[in-house]
């Protein structure tokens, strides 16, 4: 993307005056709406009615009771981790899903937990729904997920410090589930983000486009696109919980006790109605925008690197999106990253490392 800025060719410059170093508090700010601004469905604003009902930036000091519930209605937990609904609170700008201890013996279900629903089951398709949230610093998942008429949508179940399988700290793991416990059938896939989920505040997000398609995006990017084997078309609750889940291995009792370590905290949650026709989605932004794929074909990560990003016409492209010439040649630039040349006669991609 070219960054360089042209001199006015009609109108003399004037003089400045000098002027005082911007305060590095007032530059993070700027960034930060900046980054607000990004967040959002595909396509142009106009195709797209924000939805009040399941939206929430949890900008005061208690739960909504119009809109939420702060315990699960049907179910009370992940053994042996249960939900307990003084986990739940709203401060600070976030709602806050606590987890800690039970039984110090260790015995039974000796996690509590947390969880917060939706009040009403009338999540649907045809919308486009998203969360900001940073995970707990815990072997214990922090979701944002949806469930009802027999069909779930984990749109992420993040693990922020796995004991038995630490690499799943830095993955969006999104999933379907169809079936029953008896004939279970999924759709797990893997994104890598750029920091763990427990590290930073990240934003997870998925436009259920019809009963038979869900688009996923992690951080403002498109990150897949999921084919569903039945029909998701009956109406859903949204959940945020967190829940303990054998193969991540037990979170231990310090764990539990460490108030800086045992939080979730969701700073907002954004829903959005689609309004227009599929084609407008073409319309794409830096970071946010799926982008035409026809030309496209996958591509190896280099060894030993997390799957990288390319930026193809000043937007942001995950690399499954592009392919390297034929001998999957790459170099670095005078800013370190690498130039790859697409195939297909797509342009020019930068990777970063």
């Amino acid at each position: 993307m070219d960054t360089r800025t042209t001199r006015s060719a009609c109108r003399p410059v004037e003089r400045a005056t000098p002027v005082s170093p911007i305060p590095v508090a007032a530059i993070i700010a700027i960034l930060t709406a900046a980054a607000l601004v990004l967040a959002g469905p595909p396509g142009p604003s106009s195709i797209w009615e924000p939805d009040p009902a399941h939206s929430d930036e949890f900008d005061g000091n208690t739960l909504d009771g119009g809109k939420w519930l702060d315990y699960h209605p049907y179910w009370s937990g992940r053994s042996p981790s249960r939900y307990h609904t003084d986990n739940v609170s709203v401060r600070d700008g976030n709602l806050c899903l606590r987890s800690g201890v039970a039984n110090a013996n260790m015995q039974g279900d000796w996690v509590s937990a947390a969880c917060v629903t939706s009040r009403d089951r009338d999540c649907l398709y045809g919308y486009y729904y998203e969360a900001r949230f940073k995970a707990s610093r815990l072997s214990m998942t922090s979701s944002f997920w949806f469930q009802g008429s027999g069909r779930e949508i984990d749109v992420t179940e993040s693990t922020g410090a796995s004991v038995d399988a630490p690499e799943l700290d830095w993955i969006m793991q999104f999933n379907t589930h169809t079936g029953g416990r008896s004939n279970d059938v999924t759709t797990l896939k893997y994104y890598e983000m750029s920091s763990r989920s427990s590290d930073d505040y990240h934003t997870y997000a998925m436009w259920w486009r019809n009963p038979r398609s869900i688009w996923v995006y992690c951080d403002n990017e498109k990150r897949g696109e999921v084919d569903l084997s039945a029909d998701f078309d009956g109406s859903q609750y949204m959940f945020f919980d967190t829940e303990t889940f054998s193969y991540l291995g037990m979170p231990t009792l310090e764990s539990l006790y460490d108030e800086s370590a045992n939080t979730m905290y969701v700073d907002w949650v954004r829903t959005w109605k689609f309004l227009g026709d599929e084609d407008d989605v073409a319309v794409e932004r830096q970071g946010a925008r799926p982008i035409p794929t026809e030309s496209l074909t996958p591509m190896r990560s280099l060894a030993g690197s997390p799957p990288p990003l390319f930026t193809l016409a000043g937007r942001l492209v995950p690399s499954h999106r592009v392919s390297p010439d034929a001998a999957g040649r790459a170099r670095p630039n005078a800013s370190g990253m690498f130039v790859v040349r697409g195939a297909g006669g797509c342009t020019e991609a930068l990777m970063r490392r």
